[in-house]
């Protein structure tokens, strides 16, 4: 039996880069509500809120993009 602990490294890597999701779930959901309530008590300010809720979230959203990315290239190419 072949047991190659840089496989099982990559592996344990590749899960620690994946969980990068979880913090950018958070942040998204933190952004969310503290936008909605904003506009809860300045509604003449909707537009600027939501325009800026949304390019916060957009960039949030990369973090865990590239969380997948690592995740993908370890396995597929680092650990072939």
């Amino acid at each position: 039996m072949d047991i190659s602990v840089g496989k099982g490294l990559i592996a344990i890597g590749a899960g620690i880069a994946v969980m990068t999701g979880f913090g950018t779930g958070f942040g998204e959901g933190n952004v969310a509500a503290h936008a909605v309530e904003a506009i809860g008590k300045n509604p003449e300010a909707a537009g600027l809120i939501r325009s800026n809720m949304i390019l916060g979230i957009a960039l949030t959203e990369t973090c865990a993009i590239y969380g997948l990315l690592v995740a993908i290239l370890l396995i597929f190419v680092f650990g072939a």
